[in-house]
């Protein structure tokens, strides 16, 4: 299993950075330069982000692997890093100029957010979003913005007591401004967002909620009848609107959870494929190999030496 990089963790960076400003394990922002003594195009070891992050990318650009997925980051986007993120294999432009921003899951629970708001994406981009969002120059400009806010006002007021009420503010303001980004890509794209004060429909709810129990049992359950059963609805009503909403069955993304779950493991663990089988719940090795190579078209042997 990939080492879990915390917010912590991050602000072990301090040393190395020019810019640098954290609360406790509440958030971490750091300001990454091509000076900086930590950017390097040495591949890294995989290591998965325990909370959300957001890498603001000012100049430069850099290659990274995103749940095994190759991902390639221009100047003038932002990154958005969800929990539980695996991130491997960087390549970094020595002009590189970015902001991170990274919340622990703790702290990103107290933050207010109306969820009829993000409900204005349509369904299938809440599942399948894209962690890579182009800004216009304006758009950089406001998010460099939030960015500073948050930064110097963790700086200016290192024991204030309202500090953390106010970055928890800023917070919610920079991601109500990102979703009025992705509403606005969206429409380029031809795709109409739903109403914001349109109240979240049942169908929507239990496909949000498939979602993160799939997140969290994908390791030890892979029947579309166990997450029906959790969510009080029938197989078949769970299968049709999970179809309905994202355009792929709940059985698929079932599949997909087990099997990233199982190239991870199976390239950088460094554990058996019989230890990675017993993981995620299969009855024996050879069961593991069957899905695995049903799913995939290569055995676990041929994918990990692939």
């Amino acid at each position: 299993m990939e080492p879990s990089v915390t917010t912590s963790d991050i602000a072990q960076l301090q040393k190395l950075v020019a810019e640098f400003s954290s609360h406790g394990d509440d958030y971490v922002f750091t300001h990454l330069t091509g000076a900086d003594r930590l950017i390097s195009n040495q591949p890294v070891q995989p290591i998965r982000i325990s909370g959300m992050a957001w890498i603001l990318v000012i100049k430069g650009s850099f290659q990274i692997n995103l749940n095994l997925d190759p991902v390639a980051v221009e100047a003038g986007s932002v990154v958005i890093l969800m929990p539980d993120t695996i991130i491997s294999e960087r390549e970094v432009t020595p002009d590189i100029d970015a902001y991170l921003l990274m919340l622990s899951p703790e702290f990103m629970r107290t933050i207010n957010i109306d969820p009829n708001v993000m409900m204005t994406l349509p369904t299938a981009t809440i599942h399948e979003y894209k962690p890579v969002l182009p800004l216009s120059a304006k758009e950089q400009e406001l998010m460099k913005s939030y960015f500073e806010l948050i930064h110097h006002n963790t700086l200016s007021n290192p024991d204030g007591m309202y500090v953390k009420s106010i970055a928890r503010n800023l917070m919610s303001a920079m991601i109500y401004q990102m979703v009025q980004f992705v509403v606005k890509h969206i429409k380029v794209l031809g795709l109409e967002p739903i109403v914001a004060d349109r109240p979240r429909s049942r169908r929507s709810t239990y496909v949000k909620d498939f979602m993160l129990l799939l997140k969290k049992f994908h390791k030890q359950e892979r029947s579309v009848s166990f997450y029906a059963q959790q969510l009080y609805i029938t197989t078949k009503y769970l299968s049709n609107i999970v179809k309905e909403a994202t355009g792929r069955s709940a059985a698929q993304w079932i599949d997909e959870f087990v099997i990233l779950e199982a190239k991870n493991l199976l390239r950088f663990s460094g554990k058996t494929i019989k230890q990675v089988s017993y993981e995620l719940n299969f009855s024996n090795q050879s069961a593991f190999g069957k899905y695995f190579k049903l799913i995939t078209g290569m055995s676990p042997s041929e994918y990990i030496h692939s």
